[in-house]
């Protein structure tokens, strides 16, 4: 996955209780752990983007930390999860906090699970990954030709963030990275098609994997279309998951402004 989920646990280092449930999302998540300094829980939060920010209440009540938990954005604030113990309800601070009761591991991550699916995806931030990731894909591919390089990383990119666009590459994608680049359609064609002559002119240096692979090994060389299409589709189909992720993220985006809802 290019876009993780990210968690920031707050808890005091010699309280070792949480460990089994911290470790339960290290694989798939982005995961932080400080203790209960106020500024560097801010700070935490901003270098990873946490979509959720874990307090344990055994540390809160500890730390005296309750009127601090409540400057931080949607906490969520869990009990020990080896046993309840007795300690006074958050409700009486009158404190607008997300709390969460359970002895179990297991249900206080699936808590945890839940409320991050119900956080906004991370929009900008994944087109800002897919943009330095088309450009590692294409590194290798990098030549004296500039142009037509730049012009292929922006018909790809087109076809990834315009979903079911790579059929309309003569129609609306040359045309729309031309007049962003204040060129005409045929100097892009033009130039996309030197570069990938440039590339075929060279296919034996190329490392035996690579995002075009499958083209370079033909008997003759494919057109500037197909280099497009298999880029794209390859990118898709080895991060699709993210993809649907996005595409589902902007209808969500665009129904909310159309029914006015803020997210």
């Amino acid at each position: 996955m290019l876009i993780k989920d990210a968690i920031l646990f707050v808890k005091s280092a010699d309280n070792h209780e949480p460990d089994e449930l911290i470790a339960r999302f290290r694989a798939d998540c982005v995961v932080r752990v400080c203790d209960y300094d106020y500024s560097k829980i801010v700070s935490n939060i901003g270098e990873i983007q946490a979509d959720v920010v874990v307090f344990f209440m055994k540390d809160v009540i500890e730390n005296d930390f309750i009127k601090q938990v409540s400057g931080i954005a949607n906490p969520l604030v869990l009990f020990k999860v080896d046993e309840c113990c007795n300690i006074p309800e958050i409700a009486e601070y009158d404190i607008p906090i997300n709390i969460f009761k359970s002895t179990k591991v297991g249900a206080c991550e699936e808590h945890i699970r839940m409320v991050m699916a119900y956080k906004p995806y991370k929009i900008k931030a994944f087109k800002s990954l897919v943009d330095d990731m088309i450009f590692s894909k294409f590194a290798v591919f990098r030549n004296q030709n500039l142009v037509g390089f730049r012009y292929m990383l922006e018909c790809v990119n087109y076809c990834l963030f315009d979903e079911g666009s790579c059929c309309r590459l003569r129609e609306v994608i040359y045309p729309w990275v031309a007049k962003k680049n204040d060129a005409s359609t045929s100097s892009v064609q033009n130039a996309i098609r030197r570069y990938v002559c440039s590339i075929w002119d060279r296919r034996k240096e190329f490392p035996e994997q690579n995002i075009f692979s499958s083209l370079l090994k033909s008997e003759k060389m494919p057109s500037p279309d197909e280099f497009i299409y298999e880029a794209a589709s390859r990118i898709f189909l080895e991060y699709r998951l993210d993809f649907y992720r996005y595409y589902q993220a902007v209808i969500d985006e665009e129904s909310n402004k159309r029914s006015g809802t803020n997210i």
